[in-house]
């Protein structure tokens, strides 16, 4: 009998972990985000847990009557060495709500955008109403069409990135041509917004800098500067969590 009612205890427990294990979901860019957006959490006390080597990081948040999510950002709170711990190493992850366990998984954080795009340095051969001298052009091919990031400037003293699709210019950038401004950066294709790709670069201006997403009708822009990181308000909603940890984590590894 009482080995009966130590099987049931460890049942119920399994079941009730596994049963919210939809409730927490581990993102790339350290994000660990808690409901689903479309749910009231409630009022409740949560905590994370894990360990970087032998020592035991603890965060905690109280979800309030009216939030549909909250989330643990990583990326914000730890530095580039113990992120980089957790790109290297698989850590498991335990979530307490109201100081009982209800999810626990061992898993290796990614730290890179997940898709497939490949982007290759090629010019638009259409005719194109962009202004100024080009400088460069890439391009990312996705579902038959092709997505270009060209970049001009103006009378040396405009920069202009276009984004266009097939022959199209779906979204224009623009920057005034500085000094500190590397005219070769590294472009990373991302899809935080939907599976279309968008193109992520960084624009420096004296100590600031600028990181630039853009892609079809869509645009976002965040800034890093010595003294603070600011993030557009419209990143606040669940769908950009990646977005969020992306920026922070950017933040870590370039200063």
């Amino acid at each position: 009998m009482k080995k009966l009612l130590i099987i049931l205890v460890l049942f119920f427990s399994i079941k009730h972990i596994h049963s919210n294990n939809d409730l927490v979901n581990i993102k790339n860019f350290g994000i660990i985000s808690i409901g689903n957006g479309h749910e009231y959490l409630g009022k409740h006390y949560w905590k994370l847990s894990f360990k970087i080597k032998d020592s035991l990081h603890l965060f905690e948040i109280n979800s309030k009557e009216n939030q549909k999510f909250i989330y643990f950002n990583l990326s914000k709170n730890l530095s580039s060495n113990q992120l980089n711990y957790l790109a290297e190493n698989t850590v498991e992850y335990i979530v307490k709500k109201n100081n009982k366990n209800i999810f626990l998984k061992e898993h290796l954080m990614s730290f890179q955008p997940q898709n497939l795009f490949v982007i290759l340095r090629m010019e638009n051969k259409e005719k194109l109403n962009t202004k100024g001298k080009v400088l460069d052009s890439y391009a990312v091919e996705y579902k038959g069409d092709y997505y270009y990031l060209l970049r001009s400037i103006l009378d040396n003293k405009l920069l202009c990135w276009y984004v266009i699709k097939n022959s199209k210019i779906v979204n224009i950038h623009t920057e005034f041509n500085n000094v500190n401004h590397q005219k070769t950066g590294r472009i990373t294709v991302t899809n935080f917004k939907n599976d279309q790709p968008e193109f992520t670069f960084e624009y420096l201006n004296n100590s600031d800098k600028k990181i630039i997403t853009l892609g079809e009708n869509f645009k976002l822009i965040s800034y890093i500067s010595f003294k603070k990181t600011v993030l557009p308000k419209s990143t606040e909603n669940i769908k950009y969590l990646e977005y969020r940890g992306y920026i922070y984590n950017q933040q870590k590894n370039n200063g």
